[in-house]
């Protein structure tokens, strides 16, 4: 069972954090207007506070939107296919890639999968930071293509 997902995907709308944004940017933006017309106030001492709201702002409407910067940063991905599980949980950390043939058994020990190979030494794929959804959907296609090319899995 062939499964791949790009985790750098658009996220969903999260309108909470449009809403805040969206807030942040108009508190930045009055009080820019207010510190150049006010004279009696010092305008050094808003600017660091309007810059960073508007920054927040922006932020916080692009998050909102789904969008992420972690798309222009790196890859992180999970491939499960008949020749290879290839797993790279975050932009950071390095690639894991188990090739099907040098597997000679798998234990599923919540949440983490430990790979014995031929050679007698062992491979452990940690899944704790994955969501649910995409824990079920590696652990189902971990498990089906296992048992197609004859390789014992021990579910704990």
């Amino acid at each position: 069972m062939d499964y791949s997902i790009d985790l750098t995907r658009n996220q969903k709308k999260n309108y909470i954090l449009i809403t805040c944004g969206v807030l942040f940017f108009l508190l930045g933006s009055i009080n820019l207007i207010v510190s150049i017309g006010a004279e009696q106030y010092d305008k050094t001492s808003y600017i660091p506070f309007v810059i960073v709201s508007i920054l927040l702002g922006i932020i916080f409407i692009v998050k909102g939107f789904g969008k992420t910067i972690r798309q222009h940063l790196g890859k992180a991905f999970i491939i499960i296919n008949e020749d290879i599980i290839s797993i790279k949980p975050n932009i950071i950390k390095k690639e894991i890639k188990i090739e099907w043939e040098k597997i000679s058994d798998i234990k599923y020990v919540l949440p983490k999968f430990i790979f014995k190979m031929n050679d007698n030494s062992e491979i452990k794929i940690n899944l704790g930071n994955f969501d649910l959804d995409i824990l079920r959907s590696i652990k189902r296609s971990i498990v089906l293509t296992a048992r197609e090319k004859g390789i014992p899995v021990t579910l704990n």
